[in-house]
């Protein structure tokens, strides 16, 4: 048996600038209908692949705190560079280290913090030049 889906019915509120189709109930419904499926499909995705976990992600220890800084010194020193010598980093560390698995955890916790230094990276130089 085949489930139909019910067609979607907004209604018009009127014309007041950015909130233009929408009343403020059904955008509050609408921004966590979609934050709620984005939020189910990188869980998918990081079940599939067995990544981590979100609490992965925030467990911090010394070591990950060194490594944070020291990634944003050298995405501010030469911006996202600094992005696929990290990701080639880590490889390396996997193969060579014969790790059980590879730490996605870290890789994306570094590649949060390399972007935020390309950004500050992208600040300083625009204010110099």
């Amino acid at each position: 048996m085949v489930r139909k889906r019910k067609p979607h019915s907004y209604h018009i509120v009127g014309y007041r600038g950015a909130d233009y189709l929408f009343s403020s109930s059904q955008k509050d419904k609408d921004c966590r209908l979609l934050l709620g499926r984005v939020g189910g499909i990188l869980r998918r995705i990081f079940d599939l692949l067995d990544i981590c976990t979100m609490k992965d992600l925030f467990k911090l220890n010394k070591r990950d705190w060194i490594g944070l800084a020291c990634w944003l010194l050298v995405s501010i020193l030469i911006g996202l560079l600094a992005l696929p010598v990290m990701v080639g980093r880590e490889i390396y560390q996997y193969k060579n280290y014969h790790l059980a698995k590879f730490e996605w955890e870290d890789v994306v916790r570094y590649s949060i913090i390399i972007i935020l230094g390309s950004i500050i990276n992208y600040l300083i130089l625009d204010s110099l030049l």
